[in-house]
């Protein structure tokens, strides 16, 4: 035999659910634009652009 939750409860487990894609797909792609700033970053410190001061 299998359960199957009232139709209300499917919904709002539906609407948790997309909304935690979105989230997830938000947080990706803030992960990708950092990744972006540290390639560039790291370029310019290789390419002596930018100067790391010592203390």
């Amino acid at each position: 035999m299998l359960f199957v939750a009232p139709l209300n409860e499917q919904i709002a487990i539906a609407n948790i659910l997309s909304a935690l894609d979105h989230e997830i797909i938000s947080l990706k792609n803030k992960k990708r634009q950092f990744e972006n700033i540290k390639k560039a970053l790291n370029h310019d410190l290789m390419s002596a652009k930018i100067r790391v001061l010592k203390k």
